[in-house]
């Protein structure tokens, strides 16, 4: 099986190896049931059309091209593209002006049509998962996206992990946040992880004001418990 290649290159605003798969990726393999080859969530009233707008929100916080503005607000740094297609597009639905966390979630959520499946076919243009429409010949009907490499796999699981070992990095809290808000957390953590990203995530809402990038995903996390 393949194992999950690195998508961004190496750049000032990708400081770590870590940082080489997005955010959004990583989620939505979690979130993959791997043999039916459909989204799952475990918690009710949780849109995967949502959730990945938040996720791609947060790929930009860790990126630093989503920054605290005012009070409560969160502005986009759009003046470049990203290194990904669907980040730059997401910048380009937020425009330059500040926004509230609950318009920027909107903004991406409908701006971006189809953005789980983009991002799913994404990952089968890269062998990771297959690509079978529910009727043959008519993708239109639906398509179902079951898990090609085992690897890939494994090694998100693997993330989610060692985010939770050491819940201290903006893109771990993120990664955290989001399987928790989809219910995921208690899937691949074991009970002493999972407590110990508990903490984490509620340390948030004290996030350092001298921090942008943690107190960026304080006012996206409020936005996602409201």
């Amino acid at each position: 099986m393949r194992a999950l290649p690195r998508i961004l290159g190496t750049c000032g605003a990708c400081a770590t190896a870590t940082d080489a798969v997005l955010i959004t990726e990583t989620l939505l393999l979690l979130g993959l049931d791997p043999r039916r080859g459909v989204l799952v969530t475990h918690r009710r009233g949780v849109a995967m059309q949502s959730l990945a707008a938040a996720a791609l929100l947060a790929d930009l916080i860790v990126l630093d091209r989503l920054r605290p503005a005012g009070r409560d607000d969160l502005v986009a740094e759009s003046a470049m593209p990203a290194a990904h297609v669907l980040l730059t597009e997401a910048l380009q639905r937020l425009g330059t002006r500040s926004l509230t966390p609950a318009q920027a979630l909107l903004r991406v959520g409908q701006g971006i049509h189809r953005l789980p499946q983009r991002v799913l076919d994404g990952l089968a243009r890269r062998d990771l998962l297959h690509r079978i429409p529910n009727v043959r010949g008519f993708p239109a009907l639906g398509v179902r996206y079951p898990l090609r490499s085992v690897q890939a796999r494994q090694d998100a699981e693997q993330v989610a992990r060692s985010a939770a070992g050491a819940p201290t990095a903006v893109r771990s809290l993120a990664l955290l946040q989001l399987l928790d808000t989809a219910g995921l957390l208690t899937a691949f953590l074991d009970a002493g992880l999972h407590e110990r990203a508990t903490r984490a995530l509620l340390g948030i809402e004290s996030a350092d004001a001298q921090n942008p990038g943690l107190l960026a995903l304080a006012r996206l996390r409020r936005a996602l418990l409201d």
